[in-house]
């Protein structure tokens, strides 16, 4: 019978983020954080589209449209966070964290991560 053997352990990175106000940017340096830490996945998807016309007396006229769009995702636990820094105007904040991440990891036949929730 395969039993695993599961440790975690707890990563600290600083990181920082913008926001327009300092929820946001707190949150967008804890998402940069868990980017750090566990990686990021990046879907992408292109299409392109072109359309021909021909006005009577003039040449043909051709338009193309394109689009993109870009997914890009991370997941982790953050444990805790510590605000180091902190600027706020009335445009918007700027923050620099301490993180703390847990990352567990199963150790038996074969070795794998588990990103929490």
């Amino acid at each position: 019978m395969f039993s695993p053997l599961v440790f975690a352990k707890t990563l600290i990175v600083e990181t920082s983020g913008e926001g327009l106000s300092k929820e946001t940017a707190i949150n967008n340096a804890l998402i940069q954080a868990l980017r750090q830490v566990n990686g990021t996945n990046i879907e992408s998807a292109q299409a392109s589209q072109t359309q021909t016309s021909k006005k009577s007396g003039t040449g043909t006229e051709y338009q193309r449209d394109r689009s993109e769009l870009v997914v890009v995702e991370t997941k982790g636990k953050v444990d805790s966070y510590d605000v180091l820094n902190e600027f706020c105007t009335d445009t918007g904040c700027e923050v620099k964290l301490k993180v703390r991440i847990s990352v567990r990891k199963t150790k038996g036949s074969m070795t794998s991560v588990v990103h929490l929730r």
